[in-house]
């Protein structure tokens, strides 16, 4: 993985600061007591590129757990915390 300034261990989420859905499913985590890493990708051209390059999207959030592309949306990452792959912080 490029050498981009982002921790990728846990979960991750490349948000906008404008981005609503960012805000409402960093939301939903906080009120789950989920823990996760927002990186905000505006301004961070590098950021944006590889982002697009890895998920072949240019659209936030993108989520990533531990390293691996896991959605573009929110519902995969909602159907790992009802399965208990995504636990509460202890």
């Amino acid at each position: 993985m490029e050498n981009l300034g982002v921790d990728f261990s846990g979960l991750v989420i490349l948000a906008g600061e404008t981005c609503p859905p960012c805000h409402r499913a960093m939301q939903w985590l906080n009120a789950k007591d989920i823990p996760y890493r927002p990186y905000k990708v505006d301004g961070d051209d590098v950021l944006i590129r590889w982002m697009m390059k890895v998920t072949g999207q240019r659209t936030v959030p993108q989520f990533f757990f531990n390293g691996a592309w896991v959605d573009g949306g929110f519902g995969q990452v909602q159907a790992m915390v009802q399965s208990g792959e995504l636990k509460p912080k202890s």
